[in-house]
């Protein structure tokens, strides 16, 4: 950035050159100011026609140390390879993307932006860069194998804290739920998910799809304490049907909405009442007016919509009988 009598004037361009009009034989003061260096302030009077200044400005280095776990770690700095880790090298001071890259494919890259500020900028001992597993990369692995137990042994390692916590649990989840047809212990993994707040309070949209599957799972435990809860769950999954995933929307919702009627249904027979067969009614209702032409030749949206009839004709005679 350049300051011309302290007025922003421009910011230099990738190779430092900035146009700025001065007067011949004017004097002015000029501020240049990039992140990481100091300041430097020069005088410079403006020359006939096209005039051309060059400007110096001081170039503070970073001593950079940095140890990782494991070692023999590859480290790139604004994707340069500066060597393996442990090293030790300069670094201009400033704003750098820095890559941390373990050999062998079941390492996660460290990959972030760092400030470089001060003379020596110390990354060993305890504030070494500690890689972290590649829990989904190498869950997709097992999968394609065939290895669940073994998918699911792996996923079942993320502890708080890791990047891929959430979504390493919600894979787990739905392992136990769609593989495993364990519905206690899937509701056990998705409430770790909606169990932190920047999922439950939906601050991270890409798990509202979790209430839709902590409803299924609710759904399949046969209970009417079941059917309650995964009303409830279901409920916010269909009020914030916007969060899901662009390439699961029109499947997600239709699964929303089947599963809130059938929960509906079941808790109608489990305890009965007008209230709750009215509600029924509609939400079947709300089911069979949600049909996009993405799923009208899915087999098992087709099978579930046949099911889905019988039930409908069903709550609608009961309704004639009470009129």
């Amino acid at each position: 950035n350049v300051y011309r009598d302290g007025i922003w004037v421009g910011v230099s361009s990738s190779t430092g050159e900035l146009r700025v009009p001065v007067a011949p034989g004017e004097k002015h003061a000029f501020l240049f100011v990039r992140s990481g260096v100091a300041p430097h302030q020069e005088t410079i009077t403006g020359g006939e026609g096209l005039d051309q200044k060059t400007v110096l400005m001081p170039q503070t280095l970073s001593r950079l140390k940095l140890e990782s776990e494991p070692s023999g770690a590859r480290v790139l700095v604004d994707d340069e390879d500066v060597g393996m880790t442990p090293l030790e090298t300069d670094v201009l001071m400033g704003f750098h993307r820095v890559k941390v890259e373990a050999a062998g494919p079941e390492w996660r890259a460290y990959d972030k932006v760092l400030e470089f500020k001060a003379l020596e900028e110390n990354y060993t001992g305890g504030r070494r860069i500690v890689l972290q597993k590649d829990l989904l990369g190498q869950s997709d692995a097992l999968l394609q194998k065939g290895n669940v137990d073994g998918a699911i042994a792996l996923l079942a390692q993320a502890q708080p804290g890791h990047p891929d916590y959430s979504a390493a649990h919600h894979r787990l989840a739905g392992l136990y739920l769609d593989e495993k047809k364990d519905p206690t212990r899937a509701i056990a993994e998705y409430q770790k998910v909606l169990d932190l707040p920047e999922n439950r309070d939906l601050v991270n949209k890409r798990f509202a799809v979790t209430f839709l599957n902590l409803g299924r799972a609710y759904v399949q435990l046969g209970t009417p304490e079941g059917y309650q809860k995964a009303i409830d769950q279901l409920l916010i999954a269909r009020n914030n049907k916007r969060f899901f995933p662009q390439r699961q929307y029109d499947e997600a919702t239709h699964d929303t909405l089947y599963f809130l009627a059938l929960a509906s249904h079941k808790l109608y027979y489990a305890r009965g009442g007008e209230g709750l067969l009215q509600e029924t009614s509609t939400r079947w209702k709300e089911y069979f007016d949600f049909f996009p032409g993405s799923l009208q030749n899915d087999p098992e949206v087709k099978q579930a919509r046949s099911g889905a009839e019988h039930y409908y004709e069903e709550v609608k005679r009961k309704l004639k009988e009470v009129e």
